[in-house]
């Protein structure tokens, strides 16, 4: 599996914003909820990018606006 997975914790009232990450407006892909994972004893959300091969996980309990 050659797809990136990246991490993010944080407390509750932090927020993660997916959306307009790119210069101009570029949009390559949505990031989609696939479910929840369980790493460590740490419950996370997992959000799979549509066109990349990558997947954010963020601690749940952390807003996220995508």
């Amino acid at each position: 599996d050659d797809s990136v997975q990246l991490a993010i914790k944080g407390n509750v009232g932090d927020t993660v914003q997916l959306s307009d990450l790119l210069p101009n407006g570029m949009d390559v892909g949505d990031w989609e909820l696939l479910g929840d994972v369980t790493a460590a004893g740490v419950v996370y959300e997992v959000y799979h990018h549509t066109e990349l091969a990558a997947e954010i996980l963020v601690q749940q309990g952390v807003s996220v606006q995508y």
